[in-house]
């Protein structure tokens, strides 16, 4: 009975996490650290009673919501669930597919983003870091595994790596919509409604490379994070034609374009005012209240507000300052990875 007494932890761990509304983040960190030791020992349960599979699946859940105190146990166990799966993420990798047209994406606008190649970091501090400009850094990414011998575009290759892990997707137009909803699916099946092109799913803002290590080792941290000390946090950006409504973060971030390609558009923090930014106390304070860029005529002074915007490819790197405005979609189906690092005080990123 040792599953269900773990479950039983585990259940009361939930609704101390998620009930009444609650943001799991905000809750103690006592509750979290409880519901990863009952996913652990849930999980290690299952994996003795043949339950590879299932037992993999609460692992994650341990992984998503716990802090990084009892991580390194739950991905032990996870590593041994996987060899019983027979897991190989080390088999050779098949070229990726061709990569289909782009058709209907919305064309650029605004004025260029300055373009550096592989600038060194001194440069880097100069230019961009310092005066907080805005920058797409190319030829800094033609090291990385992700887009060379185990190319991320080849969602075969990601099925074999994290096919079977359970991820946290978000659902509807946009995080702001009526009808967004966040569910858990397994990436594989996630995967397939990506290639079906069914829309309205990402799988955004998500720790996967600390889940799921083996992805991690595909990419490499930008040396220019090293500036403002401190490692920076890496989260996952995938899905098919998403859309991240107009916003702002207090990080320094760069944002590494995998697969696919991502048109972007930046406003500077000083033209705030004519983006109509929601009050401090809304759940969204740090978006704007401009929802649809192409809809905005309850909002005049926006159209008049000056923006840069640029459409990433594979391979490049959009440095973008603390708090400045950015409007984020994918042309076709996409895969990015953010370094958030020195944070401003006050505000939150999305």
């Amino acid at each position: 009975h040792a599953v269900e007494a773990w479950d039983g932890v585990r259940s009361v761990a939930w609704a101390a996490l998620h009930g009444d509304g609650a943001n799991w983040r905000a809750v103690p960190v006592a509750w979290r650290r409880c519901y990863a030791v009952a996913a652990f020992y849930a999980a290690w349960s299952r994996g003795e009673r043949g339950e590879a599979g299932n037992a993999v699946a609460c692992a994650d859940l341990g992984l998503m919501l716990s802090d990084a105190f009892h991580r390194p146990a739950l991905l032990a166990l996870v590593d041994l669930l996987e060899a019983r799966l027979g897991v190989d993420a080390d088999a050779p990798v098949a070229p990726p597919p061709p990569r289909p047209p782009v058709v209907g994406a919305r064309p650029r606008t605004g004025a260029d983003v300055p373009v550096f190649q592989n600038p060194s970091v001194a440069a880097f501090e100069r230019a961009c870091y310092a005066p907080r400009r805005p920058a797409l850094l190319t030829g800094c990414m033609a090291h990385w595994p992700a887009l060379t011998t185990r190319p991320w575009a080849s969602f075969d290759y990601l099925r074999r790596v994290a096919g079977h892990r359970t991820v946290p997707v978000e659902r509807g137009a946009h995080y702001l919509a009526a009808d967004f909803a966040e569910s858990l699916c397994t990436l594989g099946d996630f995967l397939g409604e990506v290639e079906r092109g069914e829309g309205g799913a990402y799988l955004a803002q998500h720790a996967l490379f600390d889940q799921v290590p083996r992805l991690a080792r595909d990419v490499a941290t930008p040396d220019y994070c090293c500036l403002g000390g401190g490692p920076p946090t890496m989260n996952a950006w995938l899905g098919g034609r998403t859309k991240s409504p107009l916003h702002h973060d207090r990080y320094h971030n760069l944002l590494a374009q995998v697969v696919g390609s991502k048109y972007v558009r930046l406003y500077d923090p000083e033209h705030s005012a004519a983006l109509y930014p929601r009050d401090a106390a809304d759940v969204h304070a740090v978006s704007s209240r401009v929802e649809d860029i192409d809809d905005a005529a309850d909002f005049p002074a926006f159209a008049g507000a000056p923006y840069v915007d640029v459409v990433l490819e594979p391979g490049d790197l959009l440095y973008i300052p603390p708090h400045f405005w950015h409007y984020v979609e994918s042309r076709e189906p996409s895969f990015s990875v953010s370094f958030w690092w020195a944070p401003d005080r006050g505000g939150e990123a999305h």
